[in-house]
């Protein structure tokens, strides 16, 4: 992408951020100065530009989905979004812009197989932003509350969603979806973040950002696709083990500082400063790294019953941890804690 469209790009999201009700938080201002500040380092930085040109699109993706989900009226960013449009229409905004994000929450909802009021209300609003349906003001607002009042009734089920790579190229393989297809590479815009990041932290990801780039530049061909996704995954599981490992041997080294993170993360969400998927995705990178240190583990305990028994606790508290859904649970902190404190004693065993 050249400078002018990342400016562009860039000028869009600044713009969509201060019209936010939220615009004044301290945590969005900060956020969005973060954001300038990594852009102004693409330019001052000649090489390896595309590590920190997929960290900026990552993190800029989690804050705008933080807004979204924080501003309401569900916890659900991709049912925000085009909620906010649909609203903004109502209110006399001359451009309608919710047509694409109506269609692929359709077929989102559709997917979780979510009860047939809100997939129906969902269907009948994909049909009118796609021009499809009229609706006069008065029924537009009648069926927007509707939907609001359907999506809040199923909200945990939605989400406990995750789409995951599997998920969304089985989803466009089966519909033939563009928006679909455009939810997958920035999934895959996502993940190369990740691994810019982990690579800034000295953890060996060259591979896997290999595969992972030759998976988001593979042509739309269903054999090829899956091949290349299923080389993906094996070099995950590869870099999720080495992580796991790292965690259990060196209590004080970079290995445990996704502790730290875990805990901070934990905070913010407890605050409602962050949304529900960056939570749990933090979880299931803590799930990955356990479930790749498993083999390890056992062989190294086979014999210790009390030290197998703290295994099955911890697995135990990452689970409990997962079911956390919604700021202000009483147990986030104990659950947090309980999970940090048994990993470091278990780590001090394993050295």
């Amino acid at each position: 992408m050249s400078a002018e469209q990342i400016e562009a790009w860039f000028d869009r999201l600044e713009t969509r951020l201060g019209q936010s009700s939220l615009s004044a938080q301290d945590w969005l201002r900060q956020g969005v100065e973060q954001l300038r500040r990594q852009k102004a380092q693409l330019y001052r930085e000649e090489s390896e530009t595309a590590p920190r040109y997929h960290r900026l699109c990552a993190d800029a993706e989690r804050l705008l989905q933080r807004v979204q989900a924080c501003e309401g009226p569900t916890e659900v960013a991709w049912l925000n979004e085009p909620l906010r449009n649909a609203r903004a229409f109502l209110a006399g905004s001359e451009s309608l812009d919710c047509g694409a994000q109506f269609e692929s929450a359709y077929q989102r909802l559709r997917s979780l197989e979510v009860g047939e009021e809100l997939e129906q209300l969902a269907h009948q609003l994909m049909l009118w932003s796609g021009g499809h349906l009229a609706l006069g003001p008065r029924d537009l607002g009648v069926k927007l509350d509707e939907f609001v009042a359907a999506a809040l009734a199923e909200e945990d089920r939605i989400l406990a969603d995750a789409w995951t790579l599997e998920t969304l190229l089985t989803g466009y393989l089966r519909s033939g979806s563009e928006e679909l297809w455009e939810l997958w590479e920035s999934q895959l815009v996502a993940m190369l973040g990740e691994l810019a990041m982990l690579a800034e932290q000295g953890v060996d990801v060259q591979q896997l950002r290999l595969e992972t780039e030759a998976l988001r530049q593979c042509p739309r061909d269903q054999e090829e696709l899956w091949e290349q996704l299923e080389r993906v995954r094996q070099e995950w599981a590869t870099v999720s083990q080495l992580l796991s490992l790292e965690a259990v041997r060196h209590r004080e080294g970079p290995g445990l500082q996704h502790l730290d993170r875990l805990r901070y993360l934990a905070a913010e969400f407890q605050q409602g400063t962050l949304d529900l998927e960056d939570f749990h995705y933090e979880i299931e990178v803590h799930n990955q790294r356990l479930t790749g240190a498993m083999p390890h583990l056992w062989q190294l305990w086979a014999e210790d019953e009390a030290r197998l028994a703290q295994l099955a606790e911890l697995q135990k508290a990452l689970q409990d941890l997962s079911q956390v859904t919604r700021p202000g649970d009483l147990r986030l902190g104990a659950l947090t804690q309980s999970y940090c404190d048994l990993l470091l004693e278990l780590e001090s065993s394993a050295r």
